[in-house]
């Protein structure tokens, strides 16, 4: 568990890039904490209007005649789901149970969420909802009863999904290897920045090691990096 400096951003995975690059190679690494980290979003159902160009027909007597559409328009109602950011989360996988963690408060206030998962070949992403995974799994929130953690079983379609999973089984960094000074990446959707169709990274470092356990970070975040991973750069490991 992490504490971040300059926002309430409670959950972070501290995971050393050194094993990640033996995992995957040095020059896919940043390329994989992107994949990993995944928008958690809100949906908001409207009816919008919109006018469509339409074939108008009109009857004279027995015939019917079509009047050209030049210039023609229909007005339509139609239903709209709308996603909003609400917040950043990590895949990891432990026991070979692949999971998702965010920070309680990115979900606590309001369960019924969105995970928007890239698809391979560049297909439009899919806004997997929270509430069919859990018909499936009967899992909903787990949440931590002394720290600021969520997680859930999430749901995965391989031969679709461009997501990576962080194996927390042998990947995970010890608060003992952790020392003030190291540099730190911070992945997440600052939203109120930009809209993003992919995470970004950032620089940051370890500021202090609190005697509780915590470990301080000295970086820049926003609005909607909340729930973000924060991975670990030994200053000895990998150069990127």
């Amino acid at each position: 568990m992490i504490k971040r400096a300059f926002i309430k951003l409670s959950l972070a995975v501290l995971l050393p890039l050194t094993a990640f690059a033996q995992t995957f190679g040095t020059a896919k690494a940043p390329e994989d904490l992107l994949k990993a980290t995944l928008l958690i979003e809100t949906a908001e159902s409207r009816t919008n209007t919109k006018y469509l160009p339409w074939g108008v027909y009109k009857k004279e007597g027995e015939k019917t005649i079509q009047v050209s559409p030049t210039n023609l328009v229909v007005q339509v109602q139609q239903p709209e789901t709308i996603f909003h950011p609400a917040g950043s989360g990590v895949l990891v996988t432990r026991s070979n149970v692949n999971l998702f963690a965010t920070a309680k408060h990115v979900v606590q206030q309001n369960e019924d969420v969105f995970f928007r998962i890239p698809q391979k070949k560049g297909g439009t992403p899919d806004h997997r909802p929270l509430r069919e995974m859990k018909l499936q799994t009967g899992v909903g929130w787990i949440y931590s009863t002394n720290a600021d953690v969520a997680l859930t079983i999430l749901i995965i379609k391989p031969e679709l999904d461009d997501i990576r999973f962080i194996p927390l089984d042998f990947m995970a960094a010890k608060y003992e290897s952790v020392s003030v000074g190291d540099d730190i990446f911070v992945s997440g959707f600052p939203a109120s920045v930009i809209e993003l169709d992919a995470p970004a990274l950032r620089n940051g470092m370890v500021s202090a090691k609190l005697p509780d356990g915590m470990i301080l970070i000295d970086t820049t975040t926003f609005p909607g990096n909340s729930g973000g991973p924060v991975f670990w750069k030994p200053t000895m490991g990998l150069n990127i």
